[in-house]
């Protein structure tokens, strides 16, 4: 008996090995008309949002190791529902070890209150994002760039819900690798994009990827911003049945210098570092999967 106890371990352990993932990288996941981003090196997780409704679930068990039931950490960019609703089934389904989040809202829902509670009620610690902030996780450094405390940006987050999203740059470094950076702007508008600009140094916009803001609509993404960032791919989270006309054709007109990857026609975006570079790997609703490198051009 304690013989097959011991080959029961073993196969548990060479399973999980098998299950985890090798190296780090970061998953724009499905869950249609929202966002949800999972950054994930091995054991480590940090999810920036989770879209609306329980989509998520299904689409964690799809990248996270079997036996991984921890988040370590969880941000809600802002308090609309398709952003937040899905992190409720999160904390609900998984350990999660801190939260971050955007202290004001515009959101006339009791959202945010029901949110806050549920966090109270697990005794999940819980942070209110502010420029300079910074969270490490593994080979992840995630940078906050907005909020910026002052009256402007209360001003502007109070009358719209999207301006008050978390706005970061999250790099992601293994050791003795090519560095890769993002930029994740939740829905901030063009208010926000305008005083970011004008007051985070330069050089925090110079990244190789850009997740699009609000979904592709026409109120983020401006000409000026998307000048600052020069990404070489563009990400975009949206359903193919959303009846917003998302994403517009003036903002895929100014990422048409970028690599354009989608929710709605390529399904979960992967990008990982596979041998010595890159990779984006789109697999879901075409049934095309492929690997294709990701040429940095900077």
């Amino acid at each position: 008996m304690p013989l097959l106890n011991a080959l029961l371990l073993l196969c548990v352990v060479a399973i999980s090995m098998i299950l985890l993932p090798s190296t780090p990288g970061m998953h724009m996941l499905d869950v249609g008309q929202g966002d949800s981003l999972l950054f994930q090196e091995k054991s480590i997780q940090v999810l920036v949002d989770g879209g609306p409704g329980s989509e998520v679930l299904t689409r964690l068990a799809e990248e996270m190791p079997l036996f991984d039931r921890t988040i370590e950490v969880v941000i809600a960019t802002h308090f609309d529902r398709d952003h937040v609703e899905g992190l409720s089934h999160v904390l609900n389904t998984y350990d999660v070890g801190m939260v971050l989040m955007p202290m004001h809202t515009a959101t006339t829902t009791d959202i945010k209150k029901q949110f806050i509670d549920m966090l109270t009620q697990k005794n999940i610690p819980y942070r209110y994002a502010w420029y300079g902030q910074s969270v490490r996780a593994g080979f992840l450094t995630l940078r906050v760039m907005s909020p910026i405390p002052g009256g402007e940006w209360q001003r502007l987050a109070k009358s719209k819900s999207n301006n008050a999203s978390v706005i970061m740059r999250a790099d992601i470094a293994p050791r003795g690798k090519k560095p890769i950076s993002f930029l994740l702007t939740g829905d901030a508008e063009s208010g926000i994009e305008k005083q970011i600009l004008s007051r985070v140094p330069a050089d925090a916009f110079d990244v190789d990827i850009l997740k699009v803001g609000h979904h592709g609509s026409k109120t983020s993404t401006t000409d000026a911003f998307f000048s600052a960032t020069s990404p070489s791919a563009s990400l975009i989270s949206v359903s193919a049945t959303n009846t917003y006309g998302h994403p517009t054709k003036e903002v895929l007109s100014r990422l048409a210098s970028t690599q354009i990857f989608r929710t709605d026609t390529q399904g979960t975006v992967s990008i990982l570092f596979v041998g010595n570079s890159w990779r984006i790997s789109c697999n879901g609703k075409t049934h095309l999967p492929f690997l294709q490198e990701l040429c940095i051009k900077k």
